[in-house]
């Protein structure tokens, strides 16, 4: 088994029973208006792969939305994941832009680990240190786009 077949096995273990969605980006798609419309506006972690010729190579794993002490969240999926701003890049489309020109196309698969109905109750960065964890454990570093933890 290899090092990113053991991740994703890991991955599902640590994901399974959360609401999942993917959303796929290409260039073309990308040139024209990005329908972001089905990403929950909830909390909880995404993770980007970048696919070339088939494979897929496993480049952040990133959280959204911070629980504050009146239970209320903010940064949820759809915004985070949206604007996904990262130095040197202030919009999500020009951060995406340049992932997608090393790649064939992004993918992005978003979990809702927490809601205000309790449906799911993990913190989201409970989650995300998991995930970036059994990441770390296998490849002995962070994804390549993850810069600190």
């Amino acid at each position: 088994m290899s090092k990113f077949e053991r991740f994703e096995k890991e991955k599902r273990a640590i994901l399974e029973g959360f609401k999942k969605g993917v959303i796929i980006l290409t260039r073309k798609k990308l040139m024209k208006r990005v329908n972001w419309c089905g990403i929950e506006d909830k909390a909880g972690v995404y993770i980007i792969y970048g696919v070339i010729h088939g494979k897929r190579q496993l480049l952040y794993i990133g959280k959204a939305g911070e629980i504050l002490n009146s239970g209320d969240v903010k940064y949820r999926l759809k915004k985070r994941i949206s604007s996904a701003p990262r130095k040197g890049c202030s919009l999500g489309k020009q951060y995406y832009n340049k992932l997608v020109k090393r790649f064939n196309k992004i993918e992005i698969e978003w979990y809702v680990t927490f809601d205000e109905d309790k449906k799911y109750n993990v913190i989201p960065v409970k989650v995300e240190a998991d995930l970036i964890q059994a990441y770390y454990d296998i490849f002995n570093c962070l994804p390549p786009e993850n810069k600190e933890f």
